[in-house]
């Protein structure tokens, strides 16, 4: 994973979180000694650097393009990895304009500044939530998404951007909640048992982030594919087990507690005008360690098939929207396995 960066100089802003964390892991396993993280969170950086000492960190935030501009001709990055995003649904919901300005403004300084420095290559991390969205997060990560996209247009460097669902026991996400809360012993507060969400880890979700950056790589010099968006199937679970699963093994009580803003009752990850400017993947099935009786295939979604690209009629495309009401289910054992092992291994600090 990662080879063909070895001997690049990697930048990824909002580094120092889960998807930070699992990066430096892989860059470095890859053979990439020049690793830096821009990022706005202090304490986090610290932790990063105790951890993984060779990565260099820069402090600053994406809203600002001169904190970037300081950077980029410091640090002079070959590829550039977009994490960084108000992510926490209803953190985003309340603080709108400051959720705009880091996942919408940040977003268009990160591209324009990777145009301006000769970046060879940028990747963003986007997510299911971004697909008919119904909440703040949703809304401007769609945004974002189509900024990376339109850059291609403008320069040499070459744009991507992945899609994926929540991060199982990331920082602040489901499954570290309701963990916490049963260590604790304290009553499991669910906000609609019948929702159903994709299960995904942040091995998964790195490794579609390679997907999408060996692609970039592979057709930097060849006409152009614009703007294309990697996402990959994933399983699902209904929220009624995963609940029953966790209140059985620590013998505390199932709450609900009702909807919040901005939830839906199950995700997607394709819009509905997406499903016709986009095809599978070739050679990029995979079976999860957790489930390998599921074959995973990787979708390949282009806006509007842009004028210049010719897509076979020979491709296998999907023929419905691939959503976590229909993605294959996991069992409660499979849960079990999935989430312990997640919460222990998951950096989420």
């Amino acid at each position: 994973m990662f080879e063909y960066l070895k001997g690049k100089r990697v930048l990824v802003t909002g580094g120092c979180g889960t998807v930070g964390h699992e990066l430096a892991k892989q860059l470095a396993l890859a053979g990439v000694e020049a690793h830096a993280v821009f990022s706005r969170i202090e304490a986090a950086q610290f932790k990063l650097q105790q951890l993984y000492p060779w990565v260099k960190c820069y402090w600053g935030d994406v809203s600002k393009r001169f904190d970037l501009d300081k950077v980029f001709l410091d640090f002079k990055p070959d590829c550039v990895i977009h994490a960084a995003a108000v992510k926490v649904v209803p953190i985003a919901e309340h603080e709108m304009v400051k959720t705009v300005e880091t996942n919408v403004i940040g977003t268009y300084n990160v591209a324009m500044a990777c145009l301006d420095h000769g970046v060879e290559a940028a990747c963003t991390i986007g997510t299911d939530k971004q697909c008919a969205p119904v909440n703040v997060y949703g809304m401007t990560k769609h945004i974002a998404s189509s900024i990376f996209s339109d850059a291609n247009r403008l320069g040499k460097t070459r744009f991507v951007s992945s899609r994926y669902g929540n991060v199982l026991c990331s920082r602040s996400s489901l499954g570290v909640i309701i963990m916490d809360q049963a260590k604790k012993g304290q009553d499991l507060t669910v906000t609609d048992p019948t929702m159903t969400r994709f299960f995904f880890t942040i091995q998964e979700g790195v490794a579609l982030i390679n997907v999408a950056l060996k692609e970039a790589y592979r057709t930097k010099d060849r006409p152009r594919i614009y703007g294309e968006t990697y996402s990959s199937q994933m399983c699902a679970v209904v929220l009624q087990d995963l609940f029953d699963v966790v209140a059985d093994k620590y013998n505390v009580k199932v709450k609900v507690i009702g909807r919040r803003a901005g939830e839906k009752t199950h995700e997607s990850l394709m819009a509905d005008y997406e499903l016709a400017d986009t095809f599978i993947a070739d050679g990029e099935e995979r079976r999860p360690h957790y489930a390998p009786e599921h074959i995973l295939k990787t979708y390949v979604t282009i806006p509007h098939l842009r004028e210049n690209c010719v897509i076979e009629d020979s491709v296998e495309r999907p023929s419905t929207v691939f959503s976590s009401d229909i993605a294959p289910r996991l069992t409660k054992p499979e849960i079990w396995d999935i989430l312990s092992y997640a919460y222990e291994t998951t950096w989420k600090d």
